[in-house]
């Protein structure tokens, strides 16, 4: 069974660099493991790098980015601001480390573009603070 949460943003995009600081700046250290990444039309699976050296862990979740209106209908979401023009939909299975990194890349975007998180498996909107927490504790920082 798969999982979602979603991030509803005015668009555009930040750039990949910007996100990849701030979920940093969560203190998680996690990249985008590879540089052909065009976020604004990513659609699928995206790997990404937790740490570096020798502790580093391959790991990812699938990124879908769509219109909001799509699935603000197709979620009945109530009280989404219209000018939420964008959805970025981190979707995984029941790998609770790929939970931690939806959730860290989710808080992220959300922080650079006053976005809101929604959270589908308990159907409710989170804040960045919760969703940052969440990242953490199932990242499992040291």
């Amino acid at each position: 069974m798969s999982m979602e949460m979603q991030v509803f943003l005015k668009s555009p995009l930040p750039e990949l660099a910007a996100i990849e600081h701030a979920v940093q700046s969560l203190g998680v250290d996690l990249h985008v493991a590879t540089t052909d990444v065009n976020l604004a039309q990513q659609s699928g699976y995206l790997p990404m790098t937790l740490r570096t050296g020798e502790d580093a862990e391959e790991t990812g979740c699938e990124v879908y980015v769509e219109k909001a209106a799509d699935m603000i209908e197709e979620l009945e979401l109530e009280g989404v601001d219209p000018a939420l023009d964008t959805v970025v939909s981190f979707r995984w299975a029941s790998d609770m480390l790929e939970f931690g990194v939806a959730c860290a890349f989710s808080a992220a975007i959300a922080r650079l573009t006053g976005g809101v998180i929604y959270e589908g498996e308990e159907g409710k909107f989170l804040t960045v603070e919760e969703t940052a927490d969440a990242a953490r504790r199932y990242i499992k920082i040291d």
